[in-house]
């Protein structure tokens, strides 16, 4: 036997396989699985991310635009429930902020619900009471978590 055979068996030594059967314990395997800790915020679980550690990641980043930007961008109609006839929508409804594009309030929006489980807004101007009370303008308010 040559020297680079002895060293290549003591490096590599041949082994023989061993045939085995898997068992699989059906028991274990029908335990329930406990998602309260996966579904974080809607049910009081702990945040497992954070915004910007999500968005780090290409194809969450991706969701996140296809989904947020689909629901901000869709058209959006009020309904008289008495008369059973489509209205049209206030001001508010379309553009709820006066300084920016309704489509960036709903998809900010989108984004906090689908992140954080809640969406807040904060009223910025109410008609008067004579006027009926009414939101004349709101805008999203930040969450910091």
């Amino acid at each position: 036997m040559s020297v680079m055979g002895a060293i290549r068996d003591f490096l590599f030594p041949v082994v023989e396989a061993k045939r085995t059967i898997a068992v699989s314990d059906v028991t274990a395997a029908l335990t329930p699985v406990q998602i309260s800790d996966s579904v974080y915020n809607i049910l009081g679980g702990a945040t497992n991310t954070t915004r910007q550690l999500a968005m780090s990641v290409p194809s969450v980043a991706r969701a996140r635009n296809i989904i947020c930007g689909t629901i901000g961008s869709l058209p959006l109609t009020t309904f008289n429930r008495i008369t059973g006839q489509y209205v049209d929508p206030h001001r508010v409804i379309n553009q709820p902020d006066p300084r920016v594009a309704g489509f960036v309030i709903y998809c900010w929006l989108a984004e906090d619900i689908w992140l954080y489980g809640a969406g807040y807004g904060q009223v910025l101007e109410m008609y008067s009471a004579t006027d009926g009370g009414r939101v004349r303008a709101w805008t999203r308010l930040i969450q910091i978590f």
